[in-house]
C-alpha cells in the first residue's frame, strides 16, 4: 500500500531537477510583473512601487517612475518604450533614456463611460 504522502511525493519528484536551473536573481524585487529582455538588459514592472526596473548583469536600478501611474507592463518600441498604466488607466511613452515622452492615451478618452 501506497500511502498518500509517498504519492505527492513521487508527483513532485520530476519538477525537483529544474529547482537548481532557477535562481532568485533580484531579491529585493517587489511583485515584478511584465517583464521584457531587450538589448541585454531586462526591464520588469513594480505596480506598487510606482516604477519601472531595469537589470543589467548584477545591478539593478529604477529606469522610470511616475507617481499614479501604477506600471504594469513595458514593451520596446523604435527609440524607447511603451508603458501600461494600470491605476493611470493610459499608456505613456518613454525615451530609451528613461524620460516621459508624452501620455499616449487614457481609456476615458477612448472608452464610454
Amino acid at each position: 500500500m501506497v500511502h498518500q504522502h509517498q504519492q505527492q511525493a513521487r508527483r513532485r519528484t520530476p519538477c525537483r531537477q529544474w529547482e537548481s536551473a532557477f535562481a532568485v536573481i533580484e531579491p529585493g524585487a517587489f511583485y515584478p510583473e511584465g517583464a521584457l529582455w531587450y538589448r541585454n538588459r531586462l526591464y520588469y514592472a513594480e505596480m506598487t512601487r510606482e516604477r519601472i526596473v531595469v537589470r543589467n548583469g548584477a545591478k539593478s536600478a529604477t529606469f522610470w517612475r511616475r507617481a499614479g501611474c501604477g506600471p504594469t507592463s513595458i514593451a520596446g518600441l523604435p527609440g524607447g518604450f511603451v508603458v501600461a498604466c494600470h491605476d493611470e488607466r493610459a499608456v505613456a511613452r518613454v525615451s530609451a533614456e528613461g524620460r516621459t515622452v508624452s501620455i499616449i492615451a487614457r481609456a476615458s478618452s477612448i472608452v464610454a463611460a
